[in-house]
């Protein structure tokens, strides 16, 4: 009896291929054993990034970086550009959350003037008890609500609660005030107690009056930090060298928060000199710091938790600390060395300590990834900085290649109606729409090659990308005349010629796909249809819309392959091409991409019954609901076999449901439908989607049945159209970018539909009755145009004419 493919072999054989990759010998760094740490100092500059470092005489600063481990830090939190409260409260709790403007800088000493009393009794008033410390925050309260709000999760202030508990000492010396004198809750800017403040908003020591400040008619609102006072109040949170207990003192350079508030108030190059000068003063200041900071016992974290007032950047990110030596940072968050979130410090603050991580905090510890930069070198400064210009560039390109994509893709349809309505002899229209089709095609796979080009301009990006698929485009165009030459003209060899070129150009988005996310993801990171650090919700694995694009060419790929190869070898590769896409899709070390497998299971399993001649019932429908979530839990299973600084969102999903039931994954889907409809009404992906099924039902619907004439010609492709809207539906429920992950998967069909419909439609009395030699040409070769050996199909009556 021959050997054939059945769902529990085929599962079995997932199952051990994720098994065997995932725990490889050696896909896993080995955790490595360094000196406790007594104490660690968070040396918070805000808005700093590589390139304001770079351009600025800062010797401490820059000897401090040589001797860590550095990176660049993703900053964003809720918030597209993210203030003073949204970063120090995402410290605080290590998870993302948003500052709340009005309350969020409110930080007093129990005995300043507020609110015609003092500060203690306007906490006491607020929150309903007395102060349990010197120095209170009357944020927290207001932050829990919006973070309840958002569902993250988050637990403001849980990194103080922790500490607390574990007996360390907590401080936080800096003040970023707008005014010398006054009571106007405005000018208030102690956000950075957030940080370091427990749930209640206490904080048990520090400096954070306006002590520490002093008239400067050069600094921004003509303020700045007394650096006397400052050390002093530092050196007297630190605790002295010779100081046992363990402690975390955060120290904030507040003049560079001062200045990057000052932006809108002064011109690009006067906020540039003004933040120099504040950074250079930091630096003195950082160096006499550093000077009471015992290398081999102390860790000094460098963090800069805010966007500059430029807008937004990645920043700088440090970590020197016994045992951990010089080389680029990472984190389970990102998986990519050279980048780590803001939401990462909290726990390697306790992971320093040797303080167990509470469950609420997403973010991961920094570990230290190759490649390694020896003792004594420098920083490598300009990576960071070209990471930070291409990101910021990505971002800037972003919105116009996806208005032009998107408005190139609805004018190909009306004009494909328009053509396909008129019904002309004239072959020229039909070969100009065939060619914008397969440039479209070939444009989005070329569009993740000037990230790894270290492309950053807008001249080179275009050549690659427009003037690349052109040439790709060209080439496709030739293969139907060089396969129908050589098939000959009998039978339908010249209709299954054009498919031919759909099929390669589906296969490179397909191959480029997911041999990038096998090899590390090189491919994905700062361009415009993958995603961008400086956003911060992925650093590797596929985004949303790179699984739109994997699923739809998968997908249509296999129905073409099904209708080129023939049973039953053309079924058993789109099967395979399938499963590849899937384990691709949602392996936790590749992937990793739970939304993307929940929405295409089922679709590719409709597609491969389809394919098979199998029928679609409820009971079947049933088992490919049950199918999607048995698929998400065996990833979520693998990964959380592993160990847990290296689990990807997918395991920290389970752990979260270990601790708190289905809580975790409900907020996870309320959370992903209200993003979903926030971005609707502003989305430029919007216009697509209606566009192209107006155009799939016009075809189908319309005078001349033209869907019906395609799926005479390839009936394996009705199943595909079917499993590329299921896939596009579910899609949009199921992930957190909305209506752009439909838009892209109908921006991948739709070139299919025109070069299809604008060389398979056969009008009466036009091209379908030529003969091989009518136009001159030799027989057997296929005529010019647009036009195939292929009498028109009759159609039955009452035949559905539905996708």
């Amino acid at each position: 009896m021959p050997w054939s493919l059945s769902p529990r072999r085929g599962l079995a054989a997932i199952v051990l291929v994720a098994a065997v990759v995932t725990f490889w010998p050696g896909g896993a760094g080995a955790a490595t054993s360094r000196p406790p740490v007594r104490r660690v100092l968070v040396l918070s500059l805000p808005g700093l990034t590589w390139a304001a470092l770079d351009q600025a005489r800062v010797p401490n600063l820059e000897r401090l970086l040589d001797e860590s481990a550095v990176g660049s830090g993703s900053v964003r939190t809720i918030r597209r550009h993210t203030y003073p409260g949204d970063g120090y409260s995402t410290l605080g709790a290590g998870t993302s959350t948003a500052g709340v403007f009005d309350v969020d800088g409110l930080a007093f000493h129990t005995d300043e003037p507020f609110e015609d009393g003092t500060a203690g009794d306007a906490y006491h008033r607020r929150i309903g008890r007395p102060a349990a410390g010197p120095i209170v925050s009357l944020a927290p309260h207001a932050l829990q609500r919006d973070a309840d709000r958002r569902h993250r999760g988050a637990e403001i202030g849980s990194l103080g609660d922790a500490l607390a508990a574990a007996g360390v000492d907590r401080a936080v010396v800096g003040n970023a005030d707008e005014a010398l004198a006054g009571r106007e809750e405005h000018t208030f800017h102690r956000e950075a107690v957030l940080a370091l403040a427990d749930g209640h908003g206490v904080l048990p020591a520090g400096e954070v009056s306006r002590r520490l400040l002093r008239p400067d008619p050069a600094g921004a609102f003509g303020i700045g930090l007394d650096a006397d006072t400052t050390l002093a109040a530092f050196r007297a949170a630190w605790g002295g060298a010779a100081a046992d207990r363990r402690a975390v003192v955060l120290l904030e350079a507040s003049d560079l928060a001062r200045v990057n508030a000052y932006r809108s108030l002064t011109t690009g190059a006067r906020f540039r000199a003004m933040f120099r000068s504040a950074l250079e003063a930091a630096d003195v200041l950082v160096g006499q710091v550093l000077a009471q900071v015992d290398p081999t016992r102390d860790a000094v974290v460098v963090v800069a938790p805010s966007d500059p007032g430029d807008g937004v950047h990645l920043t700088v990110a440090g970590l020197r600390a016994p045992g951990i030596e010089p080389g680029l940072l990472s984190s389970a968050s990102t998986r990519r060395p050279g980048f780590v979130m803001l939401t990462d410090l909290a726990p390697t603050v306790l992971d320093l300590l040797e303080i167990e991580r509470p469950e609420s905090m997403e973010g991961r510890h920094y570990e230290t990834r190759g490649p390694y930069r020896e003792a004594g070198e420098a920083a490598p400064v300009g990576r960071f900085v070209e990471a930070d210009r291409e990101a910021r560039f990505r971002d800037r390109m972003l919105a116009p290649v996806a208005t032009t994509y998107v408005t190139l893709q609805i004018l190909l349809s009306l004009a494909a109606a328009v053509v396909l309505t008129r019904e002309w002899r004239d072959p020229t229209p039909r070969r100009a729409l065939g060619l914008v089709a397969l440039w479209l095609m070939a444009v989005v796979p070329l569009t993740f090659l000037p990230s790894v080009l270290d492309i950053a301009t807008v001249g080179p990006y275009l050549l690659v990308v427009v003037g690349g698929a052109a040439v790709l485009a060209g080439a496709a165009s030739l293969v139907p005349r060089l396969v129908a030459r050589a098939a000959g003209a009998g039978g339908d060899g010249p209709v299954r010629a054009r498919l031919w070129p759909m099929a390669g150009l589906l296969g490179l988005l397909l191959a480029v796909q997911v041999g990038d996310v096998m090899t590390g993801s090189h491919l994905q990171i700062a361009t415009v249809f993958g995603y961008s650090p400086t956003v911060g919700g992925r650093f590797s694995g596929f985004g949303n819309l790179s699984f739109g694009q994997v699923a739809t060419a998968a997908i249509l790929l296999a129905g073409i392959l099904a209708r080129l190869l023939g049973r039953p070898w053309g079924n058993r590769i789109a099967v395979g091409v399938l499963v590849v896409a899937l384990v691709a899709d949602g392996m936790p070390i590749w992937g990793s991409d739970v939304g993307g497998v929940l929405a295409a299971v089922p679709a590719f399993s409709l597609v491969t019954l389809r394919l098979t001649g199998r029928k679609v019932s409820a009971r079947r429908l049933v088992a490919l609901g049950a199918a999607a979530v048995g698929a998400v839990t065996a990833f979520g299973f693998l990964d959380l076999l592993r160990p847990a600084p290296q689990r990807t969102h997918l395991g920290r999903l389970f752990e979260h449901m270990g601790e708190d039931g289905f809580r975790p994954l409900t907020d996870a889907i309320i959370r992903k439908l209200g993003e979903n409809l926030s971005v609707l009404p502003t989305s430029v992906w919007v216009p697509l989607v209606p566009s192209v099924v107006a155009f799939l039902a016009w075809l189908a619907w319309g005078r001349s049945i033209r869907l019906e004439r395609l799926r005479a010609r390839a009936p394996e492709l009705r199943p595909a159209f079917v499993g590329v809207l299921v896939a596009a539906v579910l899609g949009f429920a199921l992930n957190d970018s909305g209506i752009a992950v439909p838009a892209m998967m109908l921006g991948v069909l739709n070139p299919v539909l025109v070069y299809l419909a604008v060389h398979w439609d056969h009008p009466e009395g036009t091209a379908s009755t030529l003969t091989p030699g009518a136009t001159g040409e030799a027989p057997g070769a296929e005529p010019q145009g647009w036009a195939v050996h292929e009498p028109r199909t009759e159609l039955r009556v009452g035949e559905p004419r539905l996708p």
